[in-house]
């Protein structure tokens, strides 16, 4: 409905698979463009880097991909997932160009699995450095304090 109305775009990548990082980000940026989007959300970071071969490629294009996106006053939230056992975002560049990283995690507590999020880093705020529990119910997200016991 959102998209039929100008609102939203939905972009799949599988159409342009193969053709490389900087054909997937000049398809995003044309979106953008074409709806003047002021959100862009990624998801996930993981798939969009599988179009570079490279790692100074994908660096060097990330670099100039998070300019275009400020110049143009873009808000972006990008998805990464992370191996259990790995402490670094996809390539490891990710944390150090973007203004915020928060993760989510999943763990065990009273024997219930229930899912908890930092936030790693945030430009410009002094935010919080404790871990935050996120129930998603009846009442959509809420975000409360997190506990061990």
């Amino acid at each position: 409905k959102l998209e039929s109305k100008g609102l939203i775009k939905v972009l799949d990548l599988e159409a342009i698979k193969g053709a490389g990082l900087s054909a997937n980000i000049e398809f995003i940026l044309n979106a953008l463009r074409e709806i003047g989007a002021k959100r862009l959300v990624i998801d996930s970071l993981t798939a969009f880097l599988s179009a570079c071969e490279e790692k100074f490629e994908y660096r060097t294009l990330m670099h100039l991909f998070y300019k275009i996106l400020k110049k143009l006053g873009c808000t972006t939230i990008m998805t990464c997932s992370v191996p259990t056992g790995l402490e670094t975002l996809g390539l490891g560049i990710e944390e150090f160009i973007a203004d915020s990283v928060i993760t989510l995690e999943s763990v065990i507590r009273d024997g219930e699995l229930k899912t908890r999020f930092l936030i790693r880093k945030m430009r410009g705020t002094n935010h919080s450095k404790k871990y935050h529990e996120v129930i998603i119910g009846g009442k959509g997200l809420e975000i409360v304090a997190f506990s061990m016991t």
